[in-house]
């Protein structure tokens, strides 16, 4: 008997294309070692002949510091940035929450006003509903 998952709800209904993506990336990565265990174990055996068979070591290469400063110093400039970047967009974050706080704000104490406003105009104007109240005009 096979189950066939259907979603009841707004929030189901929602999740469920991620809950298929990550099932799907799960059984790849299930598959993954059983695929190239075989593989990985052949390729370490052959390496390893290779390195016992050659003899002779190489010479180490002589540290150069030029070279280890000016790899430093571009990291530095990428993780600074990127920092940049990130604090432009948490305070363009900041200021599109402070407009919205404003204007809900805004909202919030004006709502009550109108809503005594529209309860006096209601309740001065006369009812339409009855035929026999004049209608002033």
């Amino acid at each position: 008997m096979k189950v066939i998952e259907q979603p009841i709800g707004v929030g189901e209904a929602f999740w469920r294309p991620y809950k298929r993506i990550g099932r799907m990336f799960t059984e790849q990565i299930q598959k993954f070692p059983g695929a190239h265990d075989q593989a990985v174990t052949t390729s370490a055996s052959e390496g390893l002949t290779a390195v016992a068979s050659t003899p002779a070591v190489a010479p180490a290469a002589p540290f150069d510091i030029a070279k280890f400063a000016g790899i430093f110093a571009a990291l530095g400039l990428a993780v600074g940035a990127i920092c940049t970047a990130f604090a432009t967009l948490l305070a363009s974050l900041f200021n599109l929450l402070l407009i919205l706080f404003m204007a809900g704000t805004g909202y919030l104490w004006s709502e009550g006003h109108l809503t005594r406003g529209w309860d006096r105009i209601q309740t001065t104007l006369p009812s339409t509903s009855d035929p026999a109240t004049p209608v002033p005009s």
